[in-house]
């Protein structure tokens, strides 16, 4: 993909990390996009200080300084929890000149880790308020996200080197997110590679899958 570079004007990636990250996370990926012709605005938020309701409203306040009626397309990349803010933001907000949203690792049905860091309270006041709502089955989460109305794609992994992972979720998983929960109800445009959790957002492969569905709106062929 390289050797094929398309020069986009006048569109914006948004990207914003997962629970306990930081947008440095995503700053390989945000060099990517932004080789490919994008302005990238590549999101730092306090994902263990704030519930989901309240990171999607910091997100907000930052996004209407950018004033993106100035921008032909928007996308959103999300990563992990950062899924979960794009989905509550989007349900919330409308952005009328919203293109694709690119889901990765996001536990659209909630996680058993969560699950278990959320009995320990040391670990749970860690990862703070936002990794209640992240638990498996809470009907409370799925109704801020609502239902997708907009051009989406998961990319999921199937690749875990975590023993505790792998004894919570005990079904195919990156270690963190279960594909189940990660590919939204077995969404047609999806992609599964073998990279564990945190490695999806480093591996180069990943971002040129992302490439691919905000340039053609489908993942490359494996």
């Amino acid at each position: 993909m390289e050797n094929n570079i398309v020069s986009i004007k006048n569109e914006l990636v948004i990207l914003l990390h997962g629970i306990l990250n930081s947008n440095k996370m995503l700053k390989g990926m945000e060099q990517f996009l932004a080789s490919h012709g994008f302005e990238v605005l590549n999101i730092d938020y306090p994902s263990t200080k704030y519930s989901i309701e309240g990171s999607m409203s910091f997100v907000k306040t930052l996004l209407d300084q950018k004033k993106l009626q100035q921008f032909e397309k928007i996308h959103f990349v999300s990563f992990s929890m950062g899924g979960i803010i794009t989905r509550a933001l989007l349900n919330k907000y409308q952005i009328a000149n919203l293109g694709k949203v690119v889901f990765i690792g996001t536990p659209h049905l909630g996680s058993e880790v969560a699950d278990f860091v959320v009995k320990i309270k040391l670990l749970a006041k860690i990862f703070g308020p936002a990794i209640y709502q992240l638990a498996c089955n809470r009907e409370d989460t799925q109704k801020i996200m609502g239902k997708p109305y907009y051009k989406f794609g998961c990319i999921a992994g199937n690749k875990s080197f975590d023993p505790l992972g792998a004894y919570l979720i005990k079904q195919p998983s990156d270690g963190r997110v279960s594909l189940q929960s990660s590919m939204l109800h077995g969404s047609k445009n999806s992609v599964i590679l073998p990279f564990s959790h945190l490695m999806l957002i480093y591996r180069k492969k990943v971002w040129e899958h992302v490439l691919s569905f905000i340039l053609h709106g489908k993942f490359l062929l494996l």
